[in-house]
């Protein structure tokens, strides 16, 4: 946190910020930081002034630091407030040669070069401060200590807001200006917190220092492929490796790494468990003495499984309605892992057509129907599918959120080549 000299510091880095920009791009180009009023003899020509004119409360800091009093109404923590700065730019000098306008093209660029007030940037104008004078009232700024970075960023002000603005500063001609907002400054009392009570029972235990993190779950196979029933997955991270007691995926809180795969950075672990179920699942590694890393999502896909190399998807009570020639059937797929009855499940058909018979514009048609009532985890889910088009769909099934997957035609001597191209279901 900084203290009571934090905004002056930022107007005053600020000025060293554009003071060297600005003397590059116009000779003779000053920075200042007086209030913009007619006659003001300390306003440069040419140059820009800084006019620092609000400040206003930080929202996203605004309750950061409650509660700072205990019930008893002693001092528990330092009260902080967090402000947002608002600063006026103004650009002076000759219009003839549009020195306002050049400076406000330098100004502009330099910030947006450097928006953020870095520590190295702060303690450089505190040295050019004590160089300038050992007693200068900025030496004893902590600014550069505070935990928040403060940013630039330009104000959108429109004309009305513009003339506004202007018209707090009465008998003052306007002058081509700018608005800058500088985010967050954290200033903190300097009043001392109540210390902490004397220690009257001592415990003492001892544990590894542990700070595992999963940074992402990806396929042994690829960072970029599903992962689905029966996959190996890799966990990578920090801190991972080593004394791993179990890992925890969804409900499933007792499977174990593939041997010789724990390392610090990555562990593998393969979804065999039939317990496992489809949908987005935390992953957790878990380790000897109670440490634990953090919760990473999973989404994991469902397959549909295969006999003989056909999918196990079925159709019963197919009838073709005599007016308008749709179809009715009952669809039935049999999945893997196995469906819960509060799982929501969804069967989405998309037309399939050969490559030569596909229309030149055009999706064509696309279902979506629910599963019917489950009573008991089943691996066999059916679906009253009605007012379907006759043809061959592409059939996808979704549970919780996951989707089975589409096989893409990998023979280059098929017309459907890279096309998906199963499983797919034809009806009649």
């Amino acid at each position: 946190m900084s203290n009571h000299l934090a905004i002056a510091t930022v107007t005053a880095t600020l000025r060293n910020l554009l003071q060297a920009a600005v003397n590059d791009d116009v000779a003779g180009a000053l920075v200042t930081t007086t209030r913009p009023i007619l006659d003001n003899e300390e306003l440069p020509d040419p140059g820009v002034n800084i006019f620092f004119y609000q400040a206003v409360p930080n929202a996203a800091w605004r309750n950061a630091d409650l509660p700072t009093r205990g019930s008893g109404g002693h001092l528990v923590q330092r009260p902080v407030i967090a402000l947002d700065l608002h600063y006026l730019l103004t650009f002076h000098g000759s219009e003839i040669t549009m020195e306002p306008q050049r400076l406000m093209g330098s100004t502009v660029r330099a910030i947006h070069a450097r928006p953020v007030l870095t520590a190295g940037m702060i303690q450089a104008t505190l040295d050019a401060a004590e160089q300038e004078d050992p007693n200068h009232f900025l030496l004893p700024s902590d600014l550069a200590e505070d935990v928040e970075r403060v940013k630039f960023t330009p104000l959108p002000f429109n004309l009305e807001e513009l003339s506004k603005l202007w018209s707090v500063m009465l008998q003052t001609p306007y002058t081509l200006s700018m608005g800058y907002l500088a985010t967050v400054v954290l200033l903190e009392a300097d009043e001392t917190p109540r210390r902490a009570l004397p220690v009257r029972e001592r415990v003492i235990g001892v544990a590894p220092f542990r700070q595992a993190v999963i940074e992402s779950v990806e396929a042994a196979t690829g960072a970029r492929d599903p992962i689905a029933m029966g996959d190996t997955v890799v966990l990578r991270g920090r801190q991972l490796g080593g004394g791993i007691d179990r890992i925890r995926v969804g409900v499933v809180g007792d499977l174990q790494p593939v041997p010789g795969t724990a390392r610090t950075d990555t562990v593998q672990v393969a979804l065999t468990d039939p317990a496992l179920r489809a949908g987005v699942l935390g992953v957790q590694v878990l380790y000897d003495g109670g440490a634990t890393s953090n919760i990473a999502p999973l989404v994991l896909r469902p397959r549909i499984t295969q006999t003989g190399g056909n999918y196990d998807v079925s159709t019963d009570d197919v009838a073709v309605d005599p007016d308008d020639g749709t179809v009715a059937a009952t669809v039935s797929v049999v999945l893997t892992p196995d469906v819960e009855p509060e799982q929501g499940v969804e069967l989405l058909l998309n037309e399939f057509t050969e490559v030569g018979d596909r229309p030149a514009t055009g999706p064509g048609f696309a279902y979506r129907f629910d599963a019917a009532a489950r009573d008991a985890v089943t691996d066999t889910v059916a679906f009253a599918v009605r007012g379907v088009e006759p043809g061959t769909y592409l059939l996808r099934v979704q549970v919780s959120g996951a989707e089975t997957m589409l096989d893409v035609e990998t023979n280059e001597a098929d017309p459907n080549f890279g096309y998906y191209v199963t499983p797919a279901l034809t009806l009649p």
